[in-house]
């Protein structure tokens, strides 16, 4: 994973943003799942008001199976994501169902999501999510619980995020080599709309082995490129190639 060493605190303004961008695509030959490192403990101090951000690993892997988490909970996420890993093959019926029996009883109103990747050859994303939201009616507020398999690309994190543009270019017959170049412009750009609450990137990719997770040379050389590709199209939007 890419880690950065430095932490930083900043002052929090305005409304709370929602924390974590991730993405999860199947691609032709196995899974892509990139997901941001920035994770902010939010307080106050006689100053007022300030949020505290550290850079650490989101995405939890153990051979066949990988776990993004994702929510306002982040230790309520991982908590739920280490009892998925340590007993999602115990008893009977589907990967869905086992997950639900292991999940149901840790629905307690908290807000978090965990994104589940099965590798091949089961190749699987099922979404966990447990969520508040507005009724619509005065200031009620209920809570909405998922546990269900998706579609072949998922985010979760800041599902209102603008980058999510970049899912038009999905294609699931593309191999992991090029998808993981897509997921992670997704993350990096999804700094640039929430660079409070987003910053840092990791990659997980499945081969014939399980997943496994890319170096941190490998996430900065993707993260760069993905910043360069932005900076390109700026260039080429504001200052097209003058015709003869």
């Amino acid at each position: 994973m890419c880690v950065q060493s430095q932490i930083l605190s900043s002052s929090a303004v305005g409304d709370d943003l929602p924390m974590t961008m991730q993405v999860a695509m199947i691609a032709a030959d196995g899974i892509v799942l990139a997901s941001d490192l920035k994770w902010v403990t939010t307080g106050n101090d006689p100053r007022g008001p300030f949020r505290l951000p550290e850079y650490k690993s989101k995405i939890k892997i153990d051979k066949e199976i990988a776990i993004c988490c994702a929510g306002n909970d982040m230790t309520h996420a991982t908590r739920v994501a280490d009892e998925i890993l340590l007993h999602w093959r115990d008893g009977d019926g589907d990967e869905v169902q086992r997950i639900q029996r292991i999940v149901v009883p840790l629905f307690k109103k908290r807000d978090f999501q965990c994104l589940i990747a099965l590798a091949p050859p089961i190749k699987k994303l099922i979404y966990v999510r447990d969520s508040k939201f507005a009724t619509g009616i005065g200031t009620r507020t209920e809570w909405s619980r998922s546990i269900a398999p998706t579609h072949p690309i998922q985010i979760a994190g800041d599902q209102a995020n603008d980058a999510k543009f970049w899912l038009r270019y999905y294609d699931a017959s593309l191999p992991v080599q090029e998808l993981k170049r897509l997921a992670a412009h997704l993350v990096v750009e999804a700094v640039n709309f929430n660079n409070a609450m987003i910053g840092g990137l990791e990659v997980v990719v499945s081969d014939s082995s399980g997943f496994i997770r890319l170096s941190d040379d490998k996430c900065r050389q993707l993260e760069t490129e993905a910043k360069k590709r932005t900076s390109d199209m700026g260039e080429l939007v504001l200052r097209p190639p003058s015709h003869k």
